[in-house]
């Protein structure tokens, strides 16, 4: 599964070839299917170098019986893989292969004074694509570029190459690393009938967006080779082209907690009352709770349910407990517009992210730049934990404990059903969220520290009638903490 390009399946399979591995009568197998893909390019690569990451934790012989092909990929030519790769090597002391002297000279194509691409609209607006419907095929570099274009200039601006050049170089790579019957609507169009005979009705990776992150990827590696791209560039194009998170790979789900409310079958007046439970969104305040069944205080929540009628009706609950005055002027349409969160966060990297200074007692990651393992989650902000002189636990998800070693706070992944299964099951509500719960004694060293403080829940729903661009209703209310 790990060469199915559905997410949750992917992770899946990961945590079950990293289940496998404990009995050493099937690491044979294991070899012979990790030796099958290591040198495919693309998404099944960086799956499996990320699968050697996971697996060097506890059976690093198994791992290391890919040494020569884990030092080749420190000189990958995706950007991606070879950051993988070289932080692989590092954990096991492996010495990287080093890029080729050769690549420190840029190709003609970034020298070439190019018209300025001044017509940067869709040539096809998004909005023309009905929804699930494949994108058409066009050979127009910006096109191309359209899902990564705010990465696109990132990489121009600090490698100062003309984005024009950079934008048609990009073009070449597509070209040259995916064959065009591969990538191409007519290859899509297979794919998705496939999915659909096995009933695989889930959110996949499409072919030309992971395309153009392919070839972007190897756009980056050439300016890095080159010199062209400034050591503090590197640090932030490493967080943008993660293209998966281990910690997250290895997150299994809990069950819905009792406390977290979500429709039955039997509320199926939702399915065909749509506006009438969308101008009643008052009543989600109402499903907030201050308790998990433990005692533990909620002091973050993120909810999301849909019920899988043709319009998708959803619902998305965010709690945080914050400073009166932060974002009370803020239209809340997202967990992005609620929580604090920067694009650039990765579980992987937490507590050790930047910018967590905002008084909000959680944070919040999108998972967005994320391909495999990209789920989104809510922790502590690591700014209270680290003030308050406790520490990140292995055991347990976010996990914070004081010095004799008791939790203070950790998050709850659950899981009821996959999100982004797609209509129509008319019976079927799918829901997943995350809590932050904290204990007693955490919960009055909190009090101490931050002072004045509210506790913000806001409740977000929505149904689609069949658009990009869903129907929505939105409430927040604050009490004092």
């Amino acid at each position: 599964m790990l060469d199915v390009a559905i997410p949750e399946l992917g992770v899946m399979a990961h945590q079950a070839i990293v289940d496998l591995a404990k009995i050493e009568a099937n690491w044979s197998e294991i070899l012979r299917q990790v030796a099958h893909r290591i040198d495919k390019i693309g998404l099944t690569q960086v799956k499996v170098v990320s699968l050697l990451s996971s697996l060097a934790k506890d059976f690093k012989g198994l791992v290391l019986q890919f040494e020569q092909e884990i030092s080749a990929l420190c000189a990958s030519e995706d950007f991606s893989v070879r950051m993988i790769a070289l932080d692989l090597s590092s954990r096991l002391e492996i010495e990287g292969s080093l890029p080729p002297h050769e690549r420190s000279k840029l190709p003609l194509i970034y020298e070439l004074e190019l018209p300025e691409i001044s017509n940067k609209k869709e040539a096809i607006p998004f909005s023309a694509i009905r929804p699930g419907e494949t994108l058409p095929d066009v050979d127009d570099p910006i096109e191309l570029l359209r899902p990564l274009m705010t990465e696109a200039k990132l990489v121009a601006k600090f490698s100062n190459v003309p984005f024009e050049n950079l934008a048609y170089r990009v073009c070449e790579f597509k070209k040259t690393l995916i064959s065009e019957n591969e990538c191409n609507k007519q290859a899509e169009e297979v794919y998705r009938n496939w999915l659909e005979g096995v009933g695989l009705k889930l959110t996949y990776h499409r072919l030309r967006p992971k395309v153009a992150k392919l070839a972007l990827s190897h756009v980056v590696c050439e300016l890095l080779d080159a010199g062209r791209i400034p050591p503090q560039g590197v640090d932030l194009l490493r967080d943008i082209f993660k293209r998966s998170d281990e910690l997250l790979l290895e997150l299994e789900p809990a069950i819905r907690p009792e406390c977290i409310v979500v429709p039955k079958a039997k509320d199926r007046d939702i399915s065909h009352k749509h506006d009438e439970w969308l101008g009643n969104v008052e009543q989600g305040i109402t499903q907030f709770v201050d308790r998990i069944d433990t005692g533990k205080q909620i002091i973050g929540e993120l909810t999301t349910w849909s019920w899988l009628d043709w319009d998708l009706p959803t619902e998305v609950r965010m709690s945080t407990v914050c400073h009166p005055e932060w974002n009370d002027d803020v239209e809340v349409t997202s967990a992005y517009a609620f929580f604090p969160s920067m694009m650039s966060w990765s579980a992987i990297d937490y507590p050790e992210i930047t910018a967590t200074r905002e008084p909000s007692l959680v944070i919040y990651g999108a998972g967005a730049y994320i391909d495999h393992g990209g789920v989104e989650w809510l922790a502590l902000n690591p700014s209270i934990g680290l003030f308050l002189g406790w520490s990140v636990s292995d055991e347990g998800v976010f996990c914070w404990i004081n010095e004799k070693g008791d939790v203070m706070v950790e998050s709850i992944y659950w899981k009821d059903g996959p999100i982004s299964r797609q209509p129509p099951k008319m019976d079927d509500i799918c829901s997943n969220g995350w809590l932050v719960v904290a204990s007693h004694e955490a919960i009055v060293r909190i009090r101490e520290h931050i002072g004045d403080a509210v506790k913000a829940n806001a409740v977000v729903r929505s149904y689609s009638r069949g658009t990009y661009n869903p129907i929505t209703q939105n409430i927040q209310r604050r009490n004092r903490w």
